[in-house]
């Protein structure tokens, strides 16, 4: 199989000799398919020959991202050096996940292979930030590389050591015109680790992926999937990553009186969890859907009645919470999308609480995406937190959907 998807691939570049100038304006630029067979060999070359086809004649991809999921996982190995013989992309990122998207459809849970392929000549380059300690705590190296860099950033990250919203504060500090977009590789395997995928090799620790120039069309949106409820209140206790005081009083306390006011369906979007709103701009008069930042409430201190967070607030801070509603984050991303108009190729890290539990039916957010924008070439991966940017600052948020979407011209 292997050998006929590389001849088959020899013969299409043996025909591709027109100029890039020519290749730009002809030939494809995107392509992404998708595989759910348990078997690594069958999966790679089900998805490369798919890759392959789709491209047609001329050369190979720049730049090839690729996601795996369950049986596929143990693999990622060899499927990595399949995809290097198969499609001998020049730079290729990626990560294991939960579940992946190809196309219009989703895979959660179960085995998948998904890999998405782009022509983007010279307008695209790798980027690796890796950790390194020292006496003053985690350095994240590769940073510097990108002193007043412009375009976009396309990275996937493992949280675990991460001092993520630390990089992203230096990454705007170091190049203020650089968005980024992203996600938090969850862990997976039989050791329970976030994978990275480069190259040829399968990684811990850091960040993989890709800085496109400002010449490659490319539009970025954050669909978020939660909506505010209650009343917006200033942070006044803090102690590390707990909080203590909501507008004086416990927070604790605070949700019980929100609890009391709230209608039966606001109550039952409750009973899944309720999630704290950090406010993006502190300058407005009023806030609602899309002015925050979502954060995962990690427990309650029923003693003391603080909440546990994933992170300190700072005092003062506007917050209101939040619960999960699937009609808002379906209404979020067809808005976005349709904002966006039409677009040819789509990345998208979605949370992995954005599947089927969440919405009740499968394929939702890579369907969305596919009927609104009309892209056929979408790929991406089920995330531990999604990377964007609201409000013009780029931030790690959860329950989201996070796209790149790309024109072929």
């Amino acid at each position: 199989m292997v050998e006929q998807l590389k001849e088959k691939l020899r013969r299409y570049r043996r025909a591709g000799t027109v100029t890039q100038m020519q290749i730009a304006r002809n030939e494809r630029r995107f392509a992404a398919a998708g595989s759910e067979h348990p078997l690594a060999p069958h999966a790679v070359g089900e998805v490369c020959g798919q890759i392959s086809d789709l491209l047609g004649p001329g050369p190979a991809p720049d730049v090839v991202f690729v996601f795996c999921s369950g049986d596929q996982v143990a693999s990622a190995e060899a499927t990595l050096r399949a995809v290097d013989a198969l499609l001998s992309p020049r730079i290729c990122v990626g990560a294991a996940s939960t579940g992946t998207l190809a196309g219009a459809r989703e895979v959660e849970g179960r085995s998948s292979l998904s890999v998405w392929a782009a022509r983007l000549g010279e307008a695209v380059e790798p980027v690796s930030f890796d950790l390194t300690s020292t006496d003053a705590g985690v350095v994240v190296a590769g940073t510097s590389e990108l002193v007043d860099a412009t375009g976009h950033l396309v990275v996937v990250g493992d949280p675990q050591g991460l001092p993520i919203t630390g990089l992203l504060t230096s990454l705007a500090q170091r190049a203020p015109e650089l968005k980024v977009l992203g996600g938090l590789a969850p862990p997976v395997g039989s050791r329970a680790l976030p994978l990275l995928l480069e190259g040829t090799a399968v990684r811990t620790g850091g960040m993989v992926g890709v800085r496109l120039a400002e010449s490659v069309p490319m539009t970025t949106l954050v669909a978020q999937g939660c909506r505010p409820v209650g009343d917006p209140m200033a942070v006044t206790g803090t102690d590390g990553t707990m909080l203590t005081g909501l507008a004086g009083r416990k927070p604790m306390d605070r949700i019980r009186e929100l609890a009391q006011r709230m209608d039966p369906d606001d109550r039952e979007l409750a009973s899944g969890g309720l999630h704290l709103g950090v406010v993006v701009d502190e300058h407005r008069l009023a806030f609602g859907h899309g002015d925050f930042v979502i954060r995962s409430v990690m427990g309650a201190d029923v003693g003391s009645g603080a909440l546990a967070m994933g992170e300190p607030l700072p005092l003062g801070t506007t917050v209101q919470f939040q619960v999960r509603d699937p009609t808002v984050a379906e209404a979020d991303l067809a808005g976005l999308a349709e904002l966006a108009g039409r677009a040819d190729a789509a990345l998208v890290f979605a949370c992995s609480r954005r599947g089927v539990g969440f919405f009740g039916e499968p394929h939702h957010d890579a369907s969305q995406l596919a009927d609104t924008t009309g892209a056929s070439a979408i790929a991406g991966m089920f995330c531990a937190g999604e990377i964007g940017p609201i409000g013009g600052v780029t931030r790690v948020h959860s329950l989201s959907a996070a796209v790149a979407l790309f024109r072929d011209g």
